[in-house]
């Protein structure tokens, strides 16, 4: 509810988190993004194995346009390959990478139990 209710306050602390993310993970990969093999973004729980988290109109205009930002921004830093965590079933390309699921943990299933 307070998502929906209050999304220019979402907006705005999100990009807060964002500006900070950058300053910190920016200096960092100026001086190691050469040697790196992979480098892990940002990641939300925007969906459960059930469905979306959040309203699927709210995340084209809050979420999507902050993914494209994290993602110019690794592009930006590093040559090497980019992740971006996402529990649940969600898959989306709107961010301007395309997405790959690595490991899906099918519903029901333990995590221990897949190898």
């Amino acid at each position: 509810m307070f998502l929906a209710s209050n999304p220019e306050y979402v907006a705005a602390l999100t990009d807060l988190v964002l500006e900070t993310m950058f300053s910190a993970v920016g200096q960092l990969l100026g001086r190691i993004g050469s040697y790196v093999h992979m480098v892990s973004l940002m990641g939300e729980d925007y969906a459960g194995q059930q469905g979306p988290l959040m309203s699927p109109a709210i995340y084209p205009e809050i979420d999507v346009p902050r993914q494209r930002k994290v993602v110019e921004f690794g592009r930006r830093c590093t040559d090497a390959p980019l992740t971006m965590h996402q529990d649940g079933a969600i898959l989306s390309s709107r961010a301007g990478c395309s997405v790959r699921p690595i490991w899906r943990y099918p519903r029901g299933i333990p995590c221990r139990v897949i190898r």
